[in-house]
């Protein structure tokens, strides 16, 4: 269903962020990473998609510890850009 929505708005954030998720939650790391990056390119300030993205990471990270790093990463841009959001610091 997410493929026919891109396929429809290939410029929506939303539908590619949600496409991260989903290959996050497979397990599938490269093609979740490239969708979040896709999706973070289209809305670069979204504190949603970047609370996502961080998301996205931390799954990645119980088998891959190196995604820890891109974690943290998306942390400080998050506390950059909503610094009074106490969902950053959760």
């Amino acid at each position: 269903m997410l493929d026919k929505a891109i396929e429809l708005n290939s410029f929506e954030a939303t539908y590619w962020n949600e496409l991260s998720i989903a290959h996050s939650q497979l397990g599938e790391a490269k093609v979740a990473i490239q969708n979040s990056d896709k999706a973070l390119s289209l809305s670069p300030f979204n504190t949603t998609i970047l609370k996502s993205r961080n998301n996205v990471f931390t799954d990645l990270a119980v088998e891959e510890p190196d995604y820890l790093h891109k974690s943290i990463e998306t942390l400080t841009i998050l506390q950059e850009l909503a610094p009074t959001d106490p969902a950053v610091y959760h």
